[in-house]
């Protein structure tokens, strides 16, 4: 029988020495993968880009929800395949540079809308190539796609009076062309539209001008024809809209947040005393409504898990306190983006598993991928080790002393 080598190893080419390499390999591939996915941002905020651009949108794909889409202040469109990781330039053909609002089509993800400050582009290959569906010299800030007729779909503009005689637009031929309603005369920043009546929609808006500064949220019931006002808040930012229940919806304003729980009849404050900053962007759980994010001006993100009675800082590992998009991924609603003055961070949220007892019964378990977001799920901890990593030394003892007989 042949006998260990000095090292304390099995020998090169017995069985045990390919057993002990190959058991050290998956235990090394457990390590990187729980480095890795700490790096993707496991509970903490992290960004890769793109570059240092201020980003106005985000939007992701329903059905890759790892394909982003990044609309930014001077660079046109940024595309992501891998959840933020890699970023590359998507703006060909594009020639105004800011872009504010994005949206997808629900149905055929290459359809993708580009809302800029000279109109709304289109792009039927994910991104590749945009070709321009409606051009006007006005801010085009929200677009809003009809979840179940996606060819059509609504832009907002600035308020430009009877230059343009309202300033929500429709197209009911996905981008060909375009008509207008009852005018609302003032700058509209958000739309949301109703997913179970998708003919209800909401147009948050607000300006300033001397001294002086409006706002307020406009309800439409047909489809963007005719507004009516829905109730004064000040400078509205952001809408979101409980998909659950559409009756209640949120309004991130120059003040906070507020909410109304009966389509927009009412509206109050939530979170006073936490969130009195400026709230450019909103985002719900499509999951668990209860779970509502808020990015604001100079106080990064804030959440809440009771629909918005409490609200507390969710800025680990953010840098740069000026969040001006929130986007949830649809499929897997504990990974959230936010869109900064400093490119797009991720973070994906695993709740903490308790350490459960020790059994002598327990085996290691190699790949697979727990709760715990790393690439290895091994139960359970003795002594504050896992395992998995005592596999080696548990294998080689064996191994020596079958080799010795």
């Amino acid at each position: 029988m042949t006998p260990p080598n000095d090292s304390g190893r099995p020998p090169r080419g017995s069985w045990a020495w390919g057993a002990w390499r190959g058991l050290v390999i998956i235990c090394a591939a457990c390590v990187i993968a729980r480095a890795h996915s700490a790096q993707a941002g496991l509970n903490v905020w992290t960004t890769n880009g793109p570059g240092h651009e201020t980003i106005l949108s985000l939007a992701i794909d329903p059905v890759m929800p790892m394909t982003l889409y990044a609309g930014t202040e001077n660079d046109g469109v940024f595309r992501s395949p891998d959840g933020g990781t890699m970023w590359s330039a998507a703006g060909a053909n594009m020639t105004d540079s800011t872009v504010r609002a994005l949206a997808i089509d629900p149905r055929d993800p290459r359809n993708v809308y580009a809302g800029t400050d000279g109109g709304v582009y289109k792009s039927t290959d994910g991104g590749e190539s945009w070709s321009t569906a409606f051009m006007i010299d006005v801010l085009i800030p929200a677009l809003a796609i009809d979840p179940a007729i996606p060819t059509t779909l609504y832009a907002a503009t600035d308020a430009c009076g009877m230059a343009c005689s309202g300033n929500v637009f429709k197209s009911t031929d996905a981008g060909e062309t375009w008509r207008w309603g009852e005018p609302i005369l003032d700058y509209i920043s958000a739309l949301a539209i109703d997913p179970a009546i998708p003919t209800t929609l909401y147009a948050g808006t607000g300006s300033c001008y001397g001294r002086g500064c409006s706002g307020g949220v406009y309800k439409s019931d047909n489809g963007g024809a005719s507004w009516s006002a829905s109730g004064f808040i000040p400078l509205v930012y952001a809408l979101t809209i409980d998909p659950a229940t559409p009756a209640v919806l949120y309004a991130g304003t120059q003040k906070g947040v507020f909410k109304t729980t009966d389509g927009g009849n009412t509206w109050s404050a939530v979170g006073t005393g936490v969130i009195d900053l400026p709230v450019p962007a909103l985002a719900i759980d499509p999951r668990d409504p209860r779970n509502v994010y808020a990015g604001t001006l100079g106080g990064g993100v804030f959440k809440s898990i009771d629909g918005g009675d409490t609200w507390t800082a969710f800025n680990n590992g953010l840098i740069g306190m000026d969040v001006l998009v929130v986007a949830i991924d649809p499929i897997t609603p504990r990974r959230v983006y936010a869109g900064t003055g400093g490119g797009v961070f991720a973070i994906e949220q695993i709740a903490p598993t308790p350490t459960p007892t020790p059994t002598p019964t327990a085996t290691p378990t190699a790949g697979g991928g727990g709760d715990d977001g790393g690439g290895c799920s091994v139960t359970p901890n003795v002594g504050g080790v896992a395992w998995w990593l005592l596999v080696p030394a548990i294998v080689l003892a064996w191994a020596r002393r079958r080799q010795r007989g």
